[in-house]
Protein backbone atom coordinates (compact mmCIF):
# COMPACT_ATOMS: atom_id res chain seq x y z
CA UNK A 1 0.00 0.00 0.00
CA UNK A 2 0.97 3.52 -0.60
CA UNK A 3 1.30 5.48 2.39
CA UNK A 4 2.70 9.00 3.78
CA UNK A 5 3.03 10.73 6.97
CA UNK A 6 1.33 14.21 7.33
CA UNK A 7 -0.26 17.50 9.04
CA UNK A 8 -3.46 17.68 8.32
CA UNK A 9 -4.98 21.47 7.78
CA UNK A 10 -7.25 23.24 10.68
CA UNK A 11 -10.01 24.71 8.92
CA UNK A 12 -9.04 27.93 8.13
CA UNK A 13 -6.53 27.06 6.30
CA UNK A 14 -8.44 24.98 4.41
CA UNK A 15 -10.89 27.85 4.25
CA UNK A 16 -7.43 29.84 2.93
CA UNK A 17 -6.73 27.24 0.38
CA UNK A 18 -10.45 27.79 -1.08
CA UNK A 19 -9.93 31.30 -1.02
CA UNK A 20 -6.51 31.21 -2.50
CA UNK A 21 -7.69 29.00 -5.63
CA UNK A 22 -10.58 31.65 -6.37
CA UNK A 23 -8.53 34.43 -6.28
CA UNK A 24 -6.01 32.60 -8.57
CA UNK A 25 -8.53 32.08 -10.99
CA UNK A 26 -10.41 35.09 -10.98
CA UNK A 27 -6.66 36.93 -12.19
CA UNK A 28 -5.53 34.03 -14.01
CA UNK A 29 -8.50 31.90 -15.63
CA UNK A 30 -6.43 29.57 -17.62
CA UNK A 31 -5.68 27.40 -14.57
CA UNK A 32 -9.58 26.37 -14.42
CA UNK A 33 -8.84 23.28 -16.77
CA UNK A 34 -5.50 22.17 -14.32
CA UNK A 35 -5.66 19.60 -12.10
CA UNK A 36 -7.11 21.48 -8.39
CA UNK A 37 -6.50 19.14 -5.36
CA UNK A 38 -9.98 18.52 -3.74
CA UNK A 39 -10.44 20.10 0.14
CA UNK A 40 -10.46 16.42 1.35
CA UNK A 41 -6.76 15.97 0.42
CA UNK A 42 -5.03 19.04 1.24
CA UNK A 43 -2.41 18.57 3.97
CA UNK A 44 1.42 19.08 4.36
CA UNK A 45 3.50 15.86 3.92
CA UNK A 46 6.25 15.25 6.19
CA UNK A 47 7.60 12.24 5.11
CA UNK A 48 6.27 10.41 1.52
CA UNK A 49 6.39 6.25 2.79
CA UNK A 50 5.50 5.53 -0.89
CA UNK A 51 4.83 1.70 -0.78
CA UNK A 52 4.91 -0.14 2.05
CA UNK A 53 3.76 -3.63 3.52
CA UNK A 54 1.39 -3.72 5.84
CA UNK A 55 4.49 -4.68 8.99
CA UNK A 56 6.47 -1.56 7.57
CA UNK A 57 3.47 0.75 8.31
CA UNK A 58 2.73 -0.89 11.84
CA UNK A 59 6.46 -0.21 12.77
CA UNK A 60 6.49 3.53 11.31
CA UNK A 61 2.57 3.79 13.63
CA UNK A 62 4.36 2.51 16.67
CA UNK A 63 7.50 4.30 15.91
CA UNK A 64 5.72 7.65 15.94
CA UNK A 65 4.59 7.30 19.47
CA UNK A 66 8.00 7.92 20.32
CA UNK A 67 8.41 11.03 18.84
CA UNK A 68 9.18 13.39 21.50
CA UNK A 69 8.08 16.65 19.67
CA UNK A 70 6.05 19.65 21.27
CA UNK A 71 3.20 20.95 18.91
CA UNK A 72 4.37 24.02 16.76
CA UNK A 73 3.29 26.80 14.75
CA UNK A 74 3.75 27.05 11.23
CA UNK A 75 3.25 30.87 10.04
CA UNK A 76 1.12 32.04 7.60
CA UNK A 77 2.11 31.05 4.12
CA UNK A 78 3.23 32.51 0.57
CA UNK A 79 2.32 31.27 -2.54
CA UNK A 80 5.01 29.50 -4.64
CA UNK A 81 4.84 28.58 -8.05
CA UNK A 82 7.02 25.62 -9.23
CA UNK A 83 9.59 25.74 -10.53
CA UNK A 84 8.57 29.26 -11.29
CA UNK A 85 6.23 31.87 -12.49
CA UNK A 86 7.03 31.35 -16.24
CA UNK A 87 6.81 27.39 -16.39
CA UNK A 88 4.82 26.26 -13.11
CA UNK A 89 3.78 22.66 -13.05
CA UNK A 90 2.88 23.02 -9.59
CA UNK A 91 1.39 25.52 -7.27
CA UNK A 92 2.35 25.48 -3.63
CA UNK A 93 1.11 27.49 -0.24
CA UNK A 94 4.59 26.80 1.92
CA UNK A 95 4.38 27.93 5.06
CA UNK A 96 6.53 29.64 7.47
CA UNK A 97 8.55 27.08 9.72
CA UNK A 98 10.50 30.08 11.41
CA UNK A 99 12.11 27.52 14.06
CA UNK A 100 12.50 24.78 11.90
CA UNK A 101 10.33 22.53 14.13
CA UNK A 102 8.34 20.80 11.02
CA UNK A 103 11.83 19.94 9.27
CA UNK A 104 13.13 18.52 12.61
CA UNK A 105 10.05 16.68 12.82
CA UNK A 106 10.26 15.60 9.04
CA UNK A 107 13.78 14.12 9.67
CA UNK A 108 12.62 12.33 13.12
CA UNK A 109 9.83 10.70 10.56
CA UNK A 110 12.42 9.85 8.33
CA UNK A 111 15.01 8.03 10.41
CA UNK A 112 12.08 6.62 12.22
CA UNK A 113 10.60 5.00 8.66
CA UNK A 114 14.31 3.85 7.63
CA UNK A 115 14.30 1.74 11.23
CA UNK A 116 11.46 -0.04 9.82
CA UNK A 117 13.34 -0.46 6.34
CA UNK A 118 11.03 2.39 4.59
CA UNK A 119 13.90 4.58 3.10
CA UNK A 120 12.22 8.36 2.67
CA UNK A 121 14.29 10.89 0.36
CA UNK A 122 15.78 13.77 1.89
CA UNK A 123 17.96 14.75 -0.33
CA UNK A 124 16.01 17.97 -1.08
CA UNK A 125 15.31 21.33 1.74
CA UNK A 126 12.41 20.13 3.73
CA UNK A 127 9.97 23.32 2.37
CA UNK A 128 6.26 22.80 4.51
CA UNK A 129 3.78 23.42 1.75
CA UNK A 130 0.56 22.24 0.71
CA UNK A 131 0.25 21.41 -2.77
CA UNK A 132 -2.86 23.01 -4.76
CA UNK A 133 -2.67 22.33 -7.90
CA UNK A 134 -1.21 20.57 -10.82
CA UNK A 135 -0.44 21.45 -14.23
CA UNK A 136 -0.13 18.80 -16.90
CA UNK A 137 1.97 21.03 -18.65
CA UNK A 138 4.40 23.45 -17.16
CA UNK A 139 2.67 26.97 -18.08
CA UNK A 140 2.96 30.74 -16.92
CA UNK A 141 1.17 32.05 -13.66
CA UNK A 142 0.16 35.87 -13.24
CA UNK A 143 2.66 37.44 -10.81
CA UNK A 144 -0.20 39.44 -9.81
CA UNK A 145 -1.98 35.47 -8.88
CA UNK A 146 0.45 36.17 -5.53
CA UNK A 147 -0.25 39.35 -4.71
CA UNK A 148 -4.15 38.15 -4.71
CA UNK A 149 -3.45 35.68 -2.62
CA UNK A 150 -1.60 38.08 0.11
CA UNK A 151 -5.01 39.93 0.14
CA UNK A 152 -6.67 36.68 0.81
CA UNK A 153 -4.44 35.75 3.67
CA UNK A 154 -4.81 39.09 5.45
CA UNK A 155 -8.79 39.08 4.80
CA UNK A 156 -8.94 35.78 6.20
CA UNK A 157 -6.57 36.40 8.64
CA UNK A 158 -5.18 32.77 9.82
CA UNK A 159 -1.78 34.19 10.91
CA UNK A 160 -0.75 30.93 11.91
CA UNK A 161 -1.62 26.75 12.29
CA UNK A 162 -0.58 25.07 15.19
CA UNK A 163 0.68 21.60 14.26
CA UNK A 164 0.10 19.59 17.10
CA UNK A 165 -0.72 15.82 15.86
CA UNK A 166 0.55 14.17 12.61
CA UNK A 167 -1.52 11.86 10.52
CA UNK A 168 -0.49 8.26 8.82
CA UNK A 169 -2.48 8.08 5.45
CA UNK A 170 -2.40 5.69 3.15
CA UNK A 171 -3.75 6.36 -0.63
CA UNK A 172 -5.38 4.25 -3.62
CA UNK A 173 -5.40 5.38 -6.71
CA UNK A 174 -8.77 5.64 -8.32
CA UNK A 175 -9.77 6.98 -11.64
CA UNK A 176 -10.87 10.25 -10.18
CA UNK A 177 -7.95 10.74 -8.36
CA UNK A 178 -5.69 9.39 -5.14
CA UNK A 179 -8.25 8.60 -2.29
CA UNK A 180 -6.54 8.92 1.21
CA UNK A 181 -7.53 7.30 4.64
CA UNK A 182 -6.67 8.26 7.61
CA UNK A 183 -4.73 5.00 9.17
CA UNK A 184 -3.84 6.50 12.72
CA UNK A 185 -3.42 9.36 14.12
CA UNK A 186 -0.55 10.54 16.61
CA UNK A 187 -0.57 13.41 18.78
CA UNK A 188 2.98 14.84 19.54
CA UNK A 189 4.34 15.48 23.11
CA UNK A 190 7.09 17.07 24.26
CA UNK A 191 9.63 15.35 25.67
Amino acid sequence: MRCFVAAELSEPFLELCDGARERILDVDPAWRSEKWVPAENLHVTLAFLGEVDEAQMAGVVEGLHYLRVAPFDLVAPSLVPVPNHRRASMCWLEFGDPDHDAAALAAQIAQIAEGCGVPVDVTQRFRPHVTLVRSRHGRRLAKSAATAFQETVTELGPGSMSVSSVTVFTSTLARTGPVYTAAARIALTPS
